[in-house]
């Protein structure tokens, strides 16, 4: 999952890479870690295939609003004129 093809023959320094992986993962990681080992200890191999949050490109909310209608009975406590709304969100990264 590389930005782009190009970025293959950039460079082969590991140096580079270990930059890289600090910028993208330690922002995003609890306990400020790498785990390099979990990549056969290579950061270009860490860069290229371990998912990460991209930050930075764009976002679109959705937000959904639904009016329930409130079920009247003899146990209702609700006032009258009261109404039940129910609002949730869906977020797209992209």
């Amino acid at each position: 999952a590389l930005v782009s093809s190009l970025w293959k023959n950039f460079t082969r320094s590991e140096l580079a890479y270990k930059e890289m992986c600090k910028r993208s993962y330690l922002n995003q990681s609890k306990r400020k870690a790498l785990h390099v080992a979990h990549f056969g200890g290579s950061y270009r191999s860490m860069i290229e295939n371990r998912c990460r949050v991209k930050a930075g490109c764009g976002v679109y909310v959705l937000k959904c609003t639904k009016i329930k209608k409130i079920q009247r009975d003899m146990w209702t406590e609700i006032p009258f004129g009261a109404i039940c709304e129910s609002t949730y969100y869906r977020y797209l990264n992209f």
